[in-house]
C-alpha cells in the first residue's frame, strides 16, 4: 500500500473481554486507548517505541505516583517487538493492519484483472473482419447500392461479375456498360431525324423546283 490506511475497525466485544484490558483502571483504560491510536500512525503501525520517557511524554506526562499506578497494567497489554527490545506492539493492532493490507492488495488485483479483461474484449471489438479484398469491394458497392436488409439490386454489376445487360460476356478491359456497335447510330439514321425535323417549304438538300430553279 502506497498510504497507510487512515482508520481501524474497533471491536467493542472484543475490548470489553480483554482481561488485560478489564482489570485497567479507568485512567489506565484511557491511556491504553491513546497509545493503540499512536501506534497506528507508527512508521510500522500497532508499534510504540519501548522508552517510558516517550510514553509518559505522549500522556501528557502524569505524576510519579500516578505513573507507577497506571503503566504495569498497560504494560500488560502490549508485546516485545524484536532482539533488540526497541518497540512495543499490540496484537490485535497489528493483526487488523495486515488485515487491511491483505484485503486492499486483493482489490487491486482484482482491479487489475478486470481492467485486462476489458481492455482485450475492446480490442478484439475493434478489429475488422478478415476478408479478401474482392468480397470487401463487392460488399461496399452492393451495401452503398441496396438498402439495408434487402437483397442487392440485380440491375447493378456486382464488383467481380464481367456480364452486361444484354447477357454477354465481355473480355476484361471492355466496359460492359458500352453501347453495342450494331446498336449505334449511323450517319444515314441521323440525317434521316434531321429532315423530320424540318417543315414544309424547307428545302431539302438535293431538292430542286421545276426548272431547276431552286426554292426557298
Amino acid at each position: 500500500m502506497k498510504q497507510k490506511p487512515p482508520a481501524f475497525q474497533f471491536y467493542p466485544k472484543q475490548w470489553l473481554g480483554d482481561d488485560k484490558v478489564m482489570l485497567m483502571d479507568y485512567d489506565a483504560k484511557g491511556m491504553h486507548m491513546d497509545l493503540v491510536c499512536l501506534s497506528w500512525q507508527q512508521p510500522l503501525p500497532g508499534t510504540i517505541p519501548h522508552d517510558e520517557i516517550i510514553l509518559r511524554r505522549w500522556l501528557h506526562d502524569p505524576t510519579e505516583k500516578v505513573w507507577n499506578r497506571v503503566w504495569p497494567q498497560i504494560r500488560r497489554a502490549w508485546k516485545i517487538w524484536g532482539k533488540n527490545n526497541e518497540l512495543l506492539y499490540s496484537r490485535g493492532v497489528l493483526r487488523e493492519y495486515r488485515k487491511i493490507v491483505s484485503f486492499s492488495k486483493k482489490q487491486a488485483e482484482n482491479a487489475q484483472k478486470r481492467w485486462k479483461r476489458r481492455r482485450n474484449t475492446d480490442h478484439a471489438m475493434a478489429m475488422p473482419p478478415h476478408h479478401s479484398g474482392n468480397a470487401r469491394a463487392g460488399n461496399a458497392l452492393q451495401s452503398s447500392s441496396s438498402p439495408a436488409g434487402l437483397p442487392p439490386n440485380p440491375l447493378l454489376p456486382s464488383a467481380t461479375s464481367t456480364a452486361t445487360p444484354n447477357g454477354l460476356k465481355l473480355k476484361a478491359g471492355h466496359d460492359p456498360w458500352a453501347v453495342p456497335e450494331s446498336e449505334a447510330m449511323t450517319a444515314e439514321d441521323l440525317a434521316r431525324i434531321k429532315a423530320s425535323l424540318r417543315g414544309p417549304n424547307e428545302r431539302r438538300e438535293g431538292d430542286s423546283g421545276a426548272g431547276g430553279n431552286e426554292h426557298v
